[in-house]
């Protein structure tokens, strides 16, 4: 049988494990990696990491409201990140040090490992890091496409 739990129900097991040197496996569940990460079809591994995050890592972090999260290292900056989906363009400024649980380490689509070490993943990371203003584009073309088709909505008798 498969049961599906919610993070918070086992984050003190999860942040015991990692503060112990273990590494976690979880599905995520979301579109906000996509197409690296399918919702509640791939698993990631997590680790907490020595020292500070490297840009295009993808970091598991807890925002102030408690909601987790997994996006991707954009920038660093001298005291905080700077975080962003792969399938989004809204970057999420100022990420605390302390809100960052662990990195992924790897990716399991089925049975395949994928290592966040290897090279074509991380070409990958570097081509659709780039494509960002892309994805702005589209977000803001559908959001304009949604007011237009709103207004016309509005104005039929």
């Amino acid at each position: 049988m498969n049961k599906s739990v919610r993070l918070a129900q086992i984050y003190d097991i999860m942040k015991e494990k990692l503060d112990n040197g273990g590494d976690v496996i979880f599905n995520p569940h979301g579109i906000s990696m996509l197409p690296i990460l399918r919702n509640d079809g791939d698993r990631v591994v997590i680790r907490k990491k020595d020292g500070r995050l490297d840009k295009h890592d993808m970091a598991f972090f807890r925002r102030d409201n408690g909601q987790f999260v997994l996006h991707r290292v954009i920038k660093v900056n001298s005291d905080s990140y700077d975080m962003c989906g792969d399938n989004q363009s809204y970057i999420e400024k100022n990420v605390r040090e302390d809100q960052i649980i662990a990195y992924v380490t790897g990716i399991y689509r089925g049975d395949k490992y994928i290592s966040c070490d290897n090279k074509q993943y991380l070409l990958y990371v570097k081509i659709w890091t780039k494509g960002r203003f892309i994805r702005k584009i589209r977000d803001k073309t559908k959001g304009l496409l949604r007011k237009i088709k709103q207004k016309i909505s509005k104005s039929k008798p």
